[in-house]
């Protein structure tokens, strides 16, 4: 079954209000576009577990990680409670999410890839945290970047073989040296250093066919800087388009390099993912 899913971009504020969403968010929410631009990121969330999904929100913005993989239930305008799927990143200073019905298709293989998974449940009229998993990397070799770590996103389009630029936040201009408006309608995969293009375009495919959170390390042609720069990206994809949270190479290991899944459940039965 093919999945249910839509891109949405919001502000990194308490309110986490909703900057963009793309058309098939009426596929997932029941709500249109213009009705959900310009509201808190929370409006769709019961509000028995608003508190615990703001505390879920702050953990986003100041870890800033990469990816964050979420399970939660959201408010359909028809349908009442449905669970879904998000997966998040902080850009520097947006979040960009894929939302995905977790009740249409098989959205939970980005939880196998997870470096730290913490379940919460309701109990007692509370909400508990849980460390399912052990962060993969020790402690003394993590480093602490500064938050937020500059970053850039973009939107390719999926259906276009050489993978065309769709968005581009302005944060391209000074981390890779291009120009955020005048990239948009080229190919992607011509920034991509020639010895990096079959692994990448391998990778982007492979994306596209598991839906599954890929990151991965290559060098950027930035035709400003004239060089080719040493990236690392997390990929996520939709299917109104594919996210890139795009940052520089570092040859340490950082705190906020991994993919952490959070899981939330109202009535405290946890149904983790299959490992």
């Amino acid at each position: 079954m093919k999945e249910v899913n839509c891109i949405t971009i919001y502000d990194v504020s308490d309110e986490a209000v909703i900057l963009y969403s793309s058309e098939s968010v009426v596929d997932v929410t029941g709500y249109t576009q213009e009705e959900l631009r310009g509201k808190t990121g929370y409006c769709l969330i019961d509000p028995e577990i608003v508190c615990a999904m703001q505390a879920a929100g702050t953990r986003v913005r100041e870890e800033d990680n990469m990816a964050t993989v979420m399970y939660t239930s959201i408010k359909h305008k028809t349908e009442g409670l449905i669970p879904i799927e998000s997966v998040s990143g902080r850009c520097f200073d947006i979040i960009v999410a894929v939302i995905t019905r977790a009740d249409k298709g098989q959205p939970r293989l980005r939880a196998c890839y997870a470096t730290s998974q913490h379940t919460y449940t309701r109990k007692n009229g509370g909400i508990m945290a849980t460390q399912d998993i052990t962060p993969k990397y020790a402690t003394s070799i993590i480093k602490t970047p500064p938050s937020p770590e500059p970053a850039a996103c973009m939107i390719l389009n999926r259906f276009t073989r050489h993978l065309t630029i769709e968005f581009a936040t302005k944060n391209c201009e000074f981390l890779l040296g291009i120009d955020a408006r005048k990239c948009n309608g080229l190919s992607f995969l011509s920034y991509i250093d020639p010895d990096d293009l079959l692994f990448v375009t391998e990778q982007f495919e492979n994306v596209k066919v598991s839906n599954a959170v890929a990151q991965l390390q290559f060098s950027f042609l930035s035709p400003q800087y004239r060089q080719s720069l040493p990236v690392r990206a997390a990929i996520f994809c939709a299917n109104d388009g594919i996210i890139l949270n795009i940052r520089l190479f570092k040859h340490e290991k950082s705190s906020n390099d991994g993919l952490v899944f959070l899981n939330f459940f109202l009535d405290g039965r946890p149904d983790l993912p299959a490992k």
